[in-house]
């Protein structure tokens, strides 16, 4: 009797899981769930990129080029045309990114270091284009952004940020990002942030 109900339960689970996973294909118009079950019994939901229609790794490629490009739409003029940020590789089915940003003379403290202020907009710009490219064409919002500091960044180096995303629900997205010297290939800086998706279209393309 104890191994039936255990079957039985067994089973509703899985049906309950599988019912659970229909819903979010359902609720979420890019189907970025997939099941898997795990020995220990938990039900796990991995982000699957590679099933959101019309998007892969060549068009990924294509599309930070375009959005770092000297006439995008992004760098014609405000603070991310300041940075003058580098698009260096993506992994679309890991939903990673890498950018560079040179430091320029302006960002430097008066301790001749990289202002605190301009890592984490460096932060803000990778992560929050990292986020929007699987959200868009859907207008985003930096809902919080918190960073540590871990070593100096000088004049004469590169700001090579590291962004990954961790979780990609209905409304909010979280992201990791990491900071590196180029010139040594140490640790400078991390940062975990939230987006929020408004959908709302934007009004112009990258």
């Amino acid at each position: 009797m104890r191994t039936a109900t255990t079957a039985f339960k067994r089973k509703h689970s899985s049906c309950n899981a599988r019912r659970l996973e229909t819903l979010l294909r359902e609720k979420f118009r890019l189907s970025l769930f997939s099941y898997e079950e795990v020995p220990n019994g938990k039900d796990v939901f991995d982000l699957n990129f590679n099933e959101i229609p019309g998007l892969s790794q060549t068009q990924m490629e294509e599309w930070f080029h375009q959005a770092v490009a000297p006439d995008s739409s992004r760098l014609r003029e405000g603070a991310i045309a300041k940075l003058e940020p580098q698009f260096i590789s993506c992994d679309f089915q890991a939903g990673e990114t890498v950018m560079e940003y040179k430091v320029l003379e302006w960002e430097l403290n008066p301790q001749s270091m990289v202002h605190g202020g301009i890592i984490i907009t460096g932060f803000d710009t990778s992560l929050g284009m990292l986020c929007h490219y699987y959200a868009y064409p859907n207008i985003l919002t930096t809902v919080s952004l918190t960073s540590t500091f871990v070593r100096p960044i000088r004049m004469g180096d590169t700001m090579v940020y590291h962004s990954k995303i961790k979780s990609f629900g209905r409304s909010l997205v979280t992201l990791e990002g990491k900071v590196y010297l180029k010139s040594t290939g140490e640790l400078a800086a991390t940062a975990t942030a939230t987006f929020k998706i408004l959908h709302h279209k934007v009004r112009t393309q990258i």
